[in-house]
């Protein structure tokens, strides 16, 4: 039995998730990408490979296209998503300070104060 995932409509089917992650040292960012979305926008038939993708995205923390994606299993039983992923031509309608970048913000001052797990 072969694995077949390479369109956005395979992963939606499948119920894989994908998750972008800012390669830019000292960034860190990553979130989990709305496939449903990228579907509406992209087509279920657009490829899913890191070279289809990956030029469609930026970091909404430092604004680099260096990205790279992340495959995961039963993305259903997520506890939601994490809004950090920008595609043009949409920048208008993103806040100036995504969810995302709070918890790293406060993971790193916890981290400054001598506890490493943000508590």
């Amino acid at each position: 039995m072969s694995l077949k995932v390479e369109t956005i409509g395979d992963l939606i089917d499948g119920d894989y998730g994908l998750t972008a992650c800012c390669e830019v040292g000292g960034c860190y960012n990553s979130a989990d990408l709305d496939l449903e979305a990228l579907a509406r926008r992209l087509g279920r038939d657009h490829s899913a490979m890191h070279d289809a993708l990956t030029p469609l995205l930026r970091c909404s923390k430092c604004g680099s296209r260096k990205i790279g994606i992340r495959i995961s299993a039963n993305a259903s039983q997520k506890f939601g998503t994490q809004q950090g992923w920008l595609m043009p031509p949409k920048i208008s309608d993103i806040s100036a300070k995504q969810p995302l970048d709070r918890a790293i913000d406060r993971n790193r001052n916890a981290a400054d104060h001598g506890n490493p797990e943000g508590e």
